[in-house]
């Protein structure tokens, strides 16, 4: 590991909730390298288990120089505390209990996407859970965004997070782009952030076989690692 760099603990075959994390840190031009776990690693897993600087072993966690944090809402807010950018948790008081409800709401969003790419049906079962309760879902996002730049007017840390929650979405159909313009503008904004764009553009899609026998890979499960 570079010596002083911050560490990303992540799954070794898939993104999982490490990729908003990784996507955030990319933006914030935060220095990292990133440690992954397989199936096999369970000794290495352990030793980390064992740190007593690491209070609630999970994954994904970050590493700052022995100080272990985990719980991706606990991350996002010591990234954004300890780089300087109390900005991108609200402005106001107002804005934070809005990003808090946003959450919640793409949180539960996210157990149906779990449920869907590893789902044995995948597309098919899809189809009826994004009729069901997903375009619901993002109707609602679409009229709360109406002709807004960002979500809450400036750029904040769910604007990362929900802009990778899209992306997911639009693996699997183009159906919520043409659905909803308006999402499709926002998703294209974030997308062009120059710390985005130079992130996407410096990225291999990373394969296994363990990866490879999963639908998710062609649901946009896979992880992406960055080149060499």
């Amino acid at each position: 590991m570079e010596e002083g760099k911050l560490i990303l603990g992540d799954w070794k075959d898939f993104k999982g909730m490490a990729e908003p994390i990784r996507l955030l840190l990319e933006f914030m031009k935060i220095p990292y390298v990133e440690k992954h776990y397989g199936t096999n690693d369970k000794e290495e897993w352990q030793k980390e288990v064992n740190d007593k600087n690491f209070l609630f072993p999970n994954i994904p966690y970050i590493n700052d120089q022995g100080k272990y944090i985990s719980d991706t809402n606990t991350i996002v807010l010591y990234l954004c505390l300890k780089y300087s950018h109390p900005e991108l948790l609200g402005r106001d008081d107002e804005q934070k209990v809005s990003l808090a409800m946003l959450k919640e709401v793409v949180d539960d969003l996210g157990m149906i996407l779990s449920r869907v790419l590893y789902h044995p049906q995948g597309k098919e079962f899809f189809d009826q859970v994004y009729t069901e309760r997903i375009e619901g879902v993002l109707e609602q996002f679409s009229e709360y965004l109406q002709d807004k730049r960002f979500l809450l007017g400036p750029i904040v840390w769910f604007d990362i997070w929900f802009f990778h929650v899209l992306n997911v979405l639009n693996k699997i159909t183009p159906k919520v782009f043409e659905t909803f313009p308006n999402l499709k503008a926002y998703f294209e904004r974030i997308e062009g952030l120059e710390e985005i764009s130079a992130y996407y553009k410096s990225c291999l899609l990373y394969t296994s076989d363990a990866a490879d026998d999963l639908l998710c890979v062609d649901l946009g499960g896979r992880r992406i690692i960055k080149k060499k």
